[in-house]
């Protein structure tokens, strides 16, 4: 059994098997330049969780590659370094319109801070985050999630999914703990935008998915919930799924 200490927070965390990590506590963040963060995250030791406000970084320090499997630079200097942390970057970034598979398979990663101001892309950003627990919160320039979230088995809450999302292919497919989501976008026109959604989202009860009230009737429809839990036609547990959405915003 070990223990792992929060900085800034008399928080102590039990990990036995799989990494525990609570929702709710105030973070202390400790401002790093990007050219320093690797020296910063080889001396700090294992037995803690770190939160990292990563300072002076740029747009080409937050792209990955889905091509490669490769995450962003700063995904790759995390998942090397092996080590618990929270991550804050700036709220604007020059340029920077797109984090594709920014933190790609950083299972290590507990928490995200914010996604800066005019990021279009998210596709693949979070992909397989196995420890991250909640959404960031998410700015309105956002249009691709497509595999955002996906794999993220310890995601527990969503925050407000923006209005102008057009592509949410298996955005939280296989976020098993997942258990309420907002989405404030419409459905996308074409299945293939939406298609496995929520696929494998176990924990989805009553009324844990939000939508906008011009927005309900579409939502319910068999064939969007067919394909947003990948369900087969006429599968018996329709209507289990369709009572997962209720109106939200008007």
């Amino acid at each position: 059994m070990k223990k792992i200490k929060i900085i800034g927070v008399l928080t102590f965390l039990t990990i036995w098997g799989a990494c525990t990590i609570p929702t709710s506590y105030v973070h202390t963040y400790k401002d790093v330049k990007y050219s320093e963060l690797d020296n910063y995250l080889e001396k700090i030791s294992d037995n803690r969780i770190y939160y990292i406000d990563v300072k002076e970084i740029t747009a080409e320090d937050l792209k990955g590659n889905i091509e490669t499997l490769k995450a962003s630079p700063l995904g790759e200097k995390i998942k090397k370094s092996n080590k618990l942390v929270g991550i804050k970057i700036p709220s604007k970034i020059e340029n920077l319109t797109s984090m594709e598979a920014c933190f790609y398979g950083c299972e290590n990663l507990i928490d995200i801070g914010n996604i800066p101001k005019g990021v279009n892309d998210l596709s693949y950003c979070f992909y397989k985050c196995t420890l991250l627990k909640e959404l960031p919160n998410m700015p309105k320039s956002i249009e691709n999630m497509n595999y955002c979230f996906s794999g993220c088995a310890k995601l527990i809450k969503g925050q407000m999914i923006p209005e102008n999302v057009s592509s949410l292919k298996a955005c939280f497919q296989d976020c098993y703990s997942l258990k309420s989501v907002k989405l404030k976008c419409s459905i996308p026109e074409e299945a293939k935008n939406y298609r496995y959604m929520f696929e494998n989202c176990n924990s989805l009860e009553k009324k844990s998915i939000k939508v906008k009230s011009a927005d309900l009737s579409k939502y319910k429809e068999e064939e969007t919930i067919d394909s947003m839990f990948a369900l087969n036609p006429g599968n018996s547990s329709y209507s289990d799924q369709q009572n997962m959405i209720k109106e939200y915003f008007h």
